[in-house]
């Protein structure tokens, strides 16, 4: 007998019919009117995928904020019906998509534990069996006797995602897990999903965090604009998702180069040391070549993902060449603490006495670190050292 979990979508469709307010007409304020103040337009947020998940298979999905990645998720685990197209999913399925959805707010958090269970088809005795797996993997055990209500977003989502992760699925959905709950909440989560996929459990997960997706998934499916754009190897599509990226920052961005550039432009040119890659560890440089420097300025660096996600930055001191309005600024980094991430680098230039904005080149470079060690879930790195003496007696 095959194992389950394998999922096929053949010219799956999705589309919505999207309200949009439309320019009144002057002077028309009669109420059969109203409806002329608006127009329904078709948005096709799926249109026309294809492709094929094996049973065991982990899958992650990249793509821009509305490529289709959430529709997707949610047509496949039932929750949204396609407008075209068949959808076939073989096994049990539970879904990270809209944490809580089922919970009752008057409800105490053990109360909803096995109202939830119940939902999704669990026995009482299968729920007592895991109960103290979940109360334990949530992290909110004296709160489990207070009615949800009271909770706090993060003890919602935790309690949340706790229930669904203990169920027993064969293909599991998750939609940014790295976004419930604290970094070390985060870290359980995904290592559960791991735990899940290492028993046979099919995962499709999405995620805007290119190195979690390296680590985890050998497989990654981009969806541009309800398209399947590219399905393949990780690696390879995490790198032509990163170069398409940059290339349409810099071209319909709203700081473009040609934006900010200008007959008194400051900034001349940056350049990256080394130019391809950099490496966790290693030294690292961005060199900035001013001109037209009229005041003290200083330079500003900014190292983002490509989500828009701010890594770190940091401001030169104030800084006006001697001889001439000319000159170069260098940031040097010596052991580079950035993890394996996919980016961009901007550079900025400001008044030193009032920090006004003299010139800006937003993601004028692309940033990419790769490293041998598996740093796959922080972003930055702690160069220390550990020492280990024997207790007193």
């Amino acid at each position: 007998m095959s194992r389950r979990g394998a999922i096929i979508l053949e010219d799956v469709r999705k589309e919505y019919r999207i309200v949009q307010k439309a320019a009144p007409r002057l002077g028309s304020l009669i109420l059969s009117k109203a409806f002329e103040y608006f127009r329904h337009q078709p948005f096709e947020a799926l249109a026309g995928v294809t492709l094929r998940i094996d049973a065991g298979e982990m899958v992650g999905f990249l793509g821009h904020n509305g490529a289709g990645k959430s529709t997707l998720l949610k047509v496949i685990a039932g929750i949204t019906e396609p407008s075209a197209g068949r959808v076939h999913v073989d096994g049990r399925v539970t879904s990270l998509l809209e944490l809580g959805v089922g919970f009752h707010p008057d409800l105490t958090g053990m109360e909803n534990i096995f109202y939830n269970g119940a939902i999704m088809g669990m026995s009482k005795r299968q729920i007592l069996d895991r109960l103290e797996s979940i109360i334990a993997f949530s992290g909110i055990a004296d709160f489990l006797y207070e009615p949800v209500r009271h909770y706090s977003s993060g003890m919602y989502s935790r309690l949340a995602c706790s229930v669904a992760l203990h169920l027993e699925p064969e293909i599991i959905l998750v939609d940014e897990i790295l976004s419930v709950g604290d970094a070390g909440f985060q870290q359980r989560a995904l290592q559960k999903v791991r735990e899940l996929h290492a028993s046979g459990v099919t995962v499709l997960l999405v995620s805007h965090d290119a190195a979690t997706m390296a680590a985890v998934c050998s497989r990654v499916i981009w969806l541009d604009h309800g398209r399947v754009r590219e399905d393949g190897p990780s690696a390879q599509v995490m790198e032509h998702y990163s170069k398409h990226m940059i290339e349409s920052s810099e071209k319909d961005g709203p700081f473009t180069r040609e934006f900010v550039r200008s007959a008194k432009a400051i900034i001349q040119s940056v350049r990256l040391d080394p130019s391809e890659a950099f490496r966790t560890g290693d030294d690292a440089s961005v060199v900035v070549s001013l001109h037209h420097v009229e005041v003290p300025v200083r330079a500003v660096v900014r190292w983002s993902r490509l989500t828009g996600e701010v890594l770190f930055e940091a401001t030169s001191d104030p800084w006006r060449p001697r001889d001439g309005d000319a000159g170069t600024l260098v940031y040097q980094i010596q052991n580079l603490p950035l993890c394996p991430v996919d980016g961009t680098v901007s550079v900025a230039v400001i008044a030193a006495e009032d920090g006004r904005l003299l010139d800006q080149m937003i993601d004028v470079a692309p940033l990419r670190v790769i490293s041998d060690s598996a740093y796959y879930h922080f972003a930055t790195r702690c160069d220390a050292e550990w020492t280990c003496a024997p207790l007193a007696t």
